[in-house]
């Protein structure tokens, strides 16, 4: 689960910039013109700017290192039990007593206190002295893709209702008048607009998948 976490925050990440181009040429100018209010079309970009502060902060944070000034009294900070937090034991690389919940990251070649993963997208470990950075990094990259799906929900509703179109009748194939129902909508609007479509489809799975992965996150014991 913490890979494919990490895989999502990567995915969200990187596909942010695209996200935020196609909202900028397209949705935010329409929904000026529908008279959608501006400071709700600008919260997606105020969502950016606190995700990337937090997210240079999670890069560069001290995840919480081991070494011999601190060893000692992160001994102290959590018990061992002999089972699955036996005392006593070394870090063959570092040559320091692990303390209990430690573990020595491989990528980053340190000892970690209180490990939790190494996110290669912020090049980093995540551990308890820079957890929260995460989890709000996390938190603001999920309110982004969750504004701009609403806003684009919102942007081809109030299209319908201007246009008056669930009001039109068409023919069909048989050559009977029908009137307009949803499936014709969505295919008509997939057509006029279908990058809005596609984004707001695109928006709505990424916004599942990282809020599914930050209930799972908040939920586990230490890591908030």
């Amino acid at each position: 689960m913490i890979l494919i976490g990490c895989k999502l925050t990567n995915g969200g990440q990187g596909a942010a910039g695209l996200v935020y181009t196609e909202y900028t040429l397209e949705i935010f100018s329409y929904c000026q013109e529908l008279g959608l209010h501006l400071p709700h079309l600008l919260l997606p970009y105020l969502l950016l700017g606190v995700n990337l502060v937090f997210f240079i902060l999670t890069c560069s944070s001290n995840p919480g290192t081991i070494n011999k000034t601190n060893e000692s009294l992160l001994l102290q900070v959590y018990e061992f039990d002999d089972v699955m937090l036996p005392e006593n034991l070394r870090c063959s690389t570092c040559d320091l007593r692990k303390p209990a919940q430690s573990k020595h990251c491989l990528v980053c070649d340190w000892c970690v206190h209180h490990f939790d993963h190494h996110c290669v997208w912020v090049n980093n470990c995540i551990e308890a002295w820079n957890i929260r950075y995460f989890l709000v990094c996390l938190s603001t990259l999920t309110a982004s893709a969750a504004t701009i799906a609403t806003l684009s929900a919102a942007f081809l509703l109030r299209l319908v209702a201007v246009s008056d179109l669930y009001q039109e009748t068409y023919i069909d194939d048989f050559g009977h008048f029908q009137s307009v129902d949803t499936v014709f909508l969505i295919q008509y609007l997939f057509l006029a607009f279908p990058r809005i479509v596609f984004l707001l489809g695109f928006v709505m799975m990424l916004s599942l998948l990282l809020a599914s992965y930050l209930c799972f996150a908040l939920s586990v014991p230490g890591c908030h």
